[in-house]
């Protein structure tokens, strides 16, 4: 969990997303404690369950499921270039 408030402290929020049924859900609860309600509840840590699927979202429709609901995660963040990404359109050739 010390990874997690690292993140947050950094102002990111969190997505995590699980299969339903799957142990990692109930060990992150377990590990994350009452630290992991109160960031839920400060819209920190956001969890997703797709449901009906296996751990590795084997059927073509889970995977779907699963590509929207990180679809509709990656839509509500704002991206902006960091400033050493902001030259890429003209790489420096490499030397040999």
């Amino acid at each position: 969990m010390s990874d997690v408030r690292q993140v947050i402290r950094n102002g990111m929020p969190i997505s995590f997303v699980f299969a339903e049924g799957d142990p990692g859900q109930a060990l992150l609860r377990q590990l994350g404690g009452p630290a992991l309600n109160k960031l839920i509840g400060r819209s920190s840590v956001h969890l997703a369950t797709i449901a009906h699927a296996d751990h590795t979202f084997s059927a073509r429709s889970d995977r779907d499921s699963l590509y929207n609901c990180l679809n509709s995660i990656l839509s509500l963040v704002s991206v902006s270039p960091a400033p050493e990404d902001q030259n890429l359109a003209s790489p420096t050739p490499l030397q040999s």
